[in-house]
């Protein structure tokens, strides 16, 4: 069930396209296929591209994806 919330977060944040909206549990070839043509054929891709470099340098700028995914739990403990 997380996956939804994951999924609805993830394109709020403008980092994915959630293409299986209203068919949970299965996917459908024509929302996949959209969701492709989007991200490969216009500016939001590359706006997801854009974000996704920043995520990675900032992931490098604090001691990679291990600390990152370490503070992460951490934060999850608390």
């Amino acid at each position: 069930l997380d996956l939804y919330d994951y999924a609805v977060r993830v394109e709020w944040l403008g980092h994915g396209i959630y293409a299986n909206k209203g068919h949970s549990a299965k996917f459908h070839a024509e929302q996949l296929a959209d969701a492709f043509v989007r991200i490969l054929s216009d500016d939001e891709g590359r706006r997801m591209k854009e974000k996704a470099l920043e995520v990675a340098a900032a992931c490098r700028r604090v001691g990679g994806v291990d600390t990152v995914a370490r503070t992460l739990l951490d934060a999850a403990k608390r």
